[in-house]
Formats: C-alpha cells, sequence, structure tokens
C-alpha cells in the first residue's frame, strides 16, 4: 500500500487501531476519539463547527472514563475487603523514620489494595519510600516504581540511588513505557499489552500521582492483575493535570490515606517559601514586578546565572523562547535554531527513543533533517515537519510542563493578565521546582493578584 503523505499515512494508522480492550469504556471511548479525528478531517468543515464537535468530545469522554474508572473499582471489589500484606525480607524497624513516616509504612505494608502517601515539600517522602524499598522481599514480589514524565522518573531513579537502594531488583520507567503505549493521530494514550496477559508486577509505586489524569488512571489500572497493590506517592498541594483531577480525587474513599506533615528540612529557603505559600501566606515569595517587554537583558542575565525560566502561560514561554532565538539564522522553523542549541521534545516517539520533556541539543543539519542528541546519548534525526511539531528552545517552559523535574535555580515569571492562571497550587508547584534560589517576576502586583494566588485551584 502506498501513501502520498506522512499525514495519509498516519490517518491510515489511526483508522486501522484496534478498539479491543477489556475495559468496555475505555473502548468506546477509544472509538468515539477515532470517530471524532475522522470527521473533522472533512474538507468544508467551519470552525463553528468544529469548535462543537470538540465540546461534544470532550463530554462524551468525561462520561465514558467516569464509568471506565467504575468498572476498573468494580474489578477490584473482592480485592478491596483482603488485607493486601507486602512480604519483607527482614521486620520493619523504625531507625531514622519519623513517627509519622514509620507508622504510613506499617500500615501501608499490611493493608488495603490501593494507598497514598501524601506529602508536602521537604517532608521525606522519597526516604520514605526509598526506605519501603530496602525492605520488600524481590523473591516474592514484582515491583515497579513508575511516574508520568521520563524526567520525573529519571529523578526518581537518581533519588533511590543516593539511598543506596539496588535499583536492578525492580523497574523503575515512566507509565507509558511500562505498558507499551503507543502515541496514535487520535491523541489518546492507547495501551498496548496483551490483554490476556495483565502486567505482572503485584506492587506498583506511581509517583508524583498530581500528573496522573483519568485518561491514564483507568488505561493503568486496565493494564493491571486486579490483585496488583498500588501505592500512589506524592504532594497534593501541586496542580491537577490538565484534562482533569488527579487520582486522589477518585480513589480516596477505596484507598488507604497516610499523610507526612512534618517539614523536615525547616531552614532550608526553598521550603521556607513553599510552605508559607502552602499555608496561605505570600508575604516571603520573592516578588519583582517588571515590565516583560523591556526585559531582554535581565532575562538573559538570569540565563547566564544558570536560571532555569518557568511561566504561567504558553504565550509568555513561546515569548521567551522567541527572545533567545531571533537571532538564530541556521534552522528555521517554528523558532529559529543553530548548531549546538539546547532543545526540550514536546511529543513522544517510541520508535526513535525520544520522550516529551526530555532534553537534547542540535548537532548537525542537512537536506536529510535535524540530529539531535538527546541528554541520554542518544542521537535522533528529525524531518522538517518533524522538527516543527515535536521540538521546542529549552529557554522557558511552562509550570505545568515543568512538574516531575527540578532544577537548581529557578526564575518564575507570572502573567497577572492571565488571571485564570493564577492560584496557589500553581506558585507552589513552581517555587518546589527550585533547589537553591528563587525569583518570582510579575508585570503587576496588587491586591487582585495577591487574592488570585492565595486560593486554592478548582
Amino acid at each position: 500500500m502506498e501513501f502520498s503523505s506522512i499525514q495519509e499515512f498516519q490517518y491510515f494508522i489511526n483508522d486501522s487501531l484496534s478498539d479491543e480492550h477489556p475495559n468496555k469504556y475505555i473502548e468506546q471511548t477509544i472509538a468515539y476519539f477515532k470517530k471524532y479525528f475522522k470527521e473533522i478531517r472533512q474538507k468544508g468543515l467551519e470552525n463553528r463547527d468544529r469548535e462543537i464537535m470538540k465540546e461534544e468530545l470532550k463530554a462524551v469522554e468525561i462520561e465514558l472514563l467516569n464509568n471506565a474508572l467504575k468498572e476498573e473499582i468494580e474489578r477490584r471489589s473482592v480485592e478491596f475487603v483482603k488485607p493486601k500484606k507486602l512480604t519483607l525480607r527482614k521486620k520493619l524497624q523504625q531507625g531514622t523514620l519519623t513517627n509519622e513516616q514509620f507508622e504510613a509504612l506499617e500500615s501501608i505494608i499490611k493493608y488495603n489494595l490501593f494507598n497514598f502517601l501524601l506529602g508536602y515539600a521537604g517532608t521525606g517522602k522519597t526516604y520514605t519510600l526509598s526506605t519501603l524499598l530496602d525492605y520488600i522481599d524481590y523473591d516474592v514480589h514484582e515491583v515497579a516504581v513508575v511516574s508520568y514524565t521520563a524526567q520525573a522518573a529519571q529523578r526518581v531513579r537518581g533519588m533511590l540511588q543516593q539511598q543506596k537502594i539496588n535499583i536492578d531488583k525492580l523497574e523503575v520507567t515512566t507509565i507509558h513505557k511500562l505498558c507499551g503505549a503507543k502515541h496514535s493521530m487520535i491523541d489518546y494514550p492507547i495501551f498496548y499489552n496483551n490483554w490476556e496477559k495483565p502486567l505482572p508486577y503485584s506492587f506498583v509505586i506511581i509517583d508524583e500521582f498530581s500528573l496522573i489524569d483519568i485518561r491514564v488512571l483507568t488505561s493503568f489500572l486496565a493494564s493491571l492483575k486486579p490483585t496488583t497493590k498500588v501505592l500512589f506517592v506524592g504532594d497534593p498541594k501541586q496542580l491537577n493535570p490538565i484534562h482533569s483531577k488527579h487520582p486522589y480525587h477518585y480513589l480516596q474513599k477505596y484507598a488507604g490515606v497516610y499523610e507526612l506533615t512534618k517539614v523536615l528540612r525547616s531552614g532550608d529557603k526553598i521550603i521556607d517559601i513553599a510552605t508559607s505559600v502552602r499555608n496561605g501566606n505570600i508575604e516571603k515569595v520573592p516578588f519583582e514586578k517588571v515590565d516583560f517587554k523591556n526585559s531582554e537583558e535581565k532575562m538573559a542575565e538570569y540565563k547566564k546565572n544558570g536560571y532555569q525560566i518557568l511561566s504561567n502561560s504558553v504565550a509568555l514561554k513561546d515569548w521567551i523562547n522567541n527572545l533567545f532565538q531571533k537571532d538564530k539564522k541556521q534552522i528555521q522553523s517554528k523558532f529559529n535554531y543553530s548548531c549546538f542549541d539546547n532543545i526540550i521534545f514536546i511529543k513522544n516517539d517510541q520508535y526513535k527513543r525520544y520522550h516529551n520533556g526530555q532534553k537534547g541539543q542540535i548537532i548537525s543539519f542537512d537536506e536529510m533533517g535535524v540530529t539531535i542528541r538527546t541528554e541520554n546519548n542518544i542521537e535522533v534525526t528529525l524531518k522538517d515537519y518533524e522538527f516543527f511539531n515535536k521540538v521546542e528552545p529549552n529557554h522557558c517552559m511552562t509550570i505545568h510542563k515543568s512538574q516531575g523535574s527540578e532544577f537548581d535555580k529557578v526564575v518564575i515569571l507570572l502573567d497577572a493578565t492571565k488571571t485564570l492562571l493564577l492560584n496557589r497550587n500553581l506558585l507552589y508547584t513552581a517555587i518546589t521546582r527550585a533547589k537553591t534560589d528563587v525569583v518570582v517576576l510579575i508585570n503587576k502586583v496588587d491586591d487582585k493578584v495577591k487574592t488570585l494566588l492565595l486560593q486554592e485551584q478548582e
């Protein structure tokens, strides 16, 4: 079969995707997405009709996914009433664990199919998690630790190694990679594991659960055996995912919930600021009022001094990236580029082995495309259309995109005119991306803005 364009080939892949899925509501959701993408490609369709179709899709998806989650919960109805005790290689000792941490681990080990370990910045979630992993008997349990983004998974891997955990005994990866997800033209995460043979793990830990939307949550639960014990670890004050609430909203009444409240890194500048914001006080936040349009030198100085720039809007992010790339002429695309520019991937490609959020550097370009060396030292070559759609400069990223990442120093840009993108959770999330220093630049600081920054996200 021959195709006249890459788009035609992708649409063929889209239309030939199998709808079969053990969860009938996920199956119906995928089928509806396929129908939507087929209809929206019709020639002569007016923008007004496209918007109506898009709103209909959202409404149908919400209903179907809520039903899909109910089906996954029902599939586990028998397992919810069983103890679900983990087997340890030795008896759990408190050691340097706080009382909160020790009591949480005792309960997580003994009880519940689903558990949540909640903790704010500086409360020792990672240390508690690494202690648990140190005690598990890996001759009895197959264990996976997963995150939504590759950078979050990489950060967890590094932290576990710092705690001397032998990660060769467990799988540390992304949810999508664990499940063999395919990112199709229908813009839906289809998990392609063998439905006749669910994932083998008896215990799965989901780190940074606040990144997980209901799409991924339902598909992931459908990939597991109903007997698999799941621990969700995260900070409940971070941002919700874009498409929905995070798993705690949907699953808390079926789970054991254990909260770490004692901040162990008091005196840490970032933790102190973040804790104040979380408690509804923004007086410690280092605000600086700035006219963004006349701030080129200031931005350049922050970049020179090693700060990662974050913004609360896509428009501001694009403006900053254009600011630093406008004089580049070698490669002209959505942004201008030159050789050795640092970039970030904004899409996944399991065949070329790069993922959304992964960083890289342009090392060459010719008529065949642009070659990028990724941060894990893999070289990939992108055709012009791929480069345009899948890569951006890495000067600035949105706060949503930064979740799961950590940087030494951060400068946060808040566009006060984007009132829907101002809330306490967004500011808290941005501040906790930094390790040693944070600065908040804002184009307007008045009582209205301060009120918005003290409100919880809806």
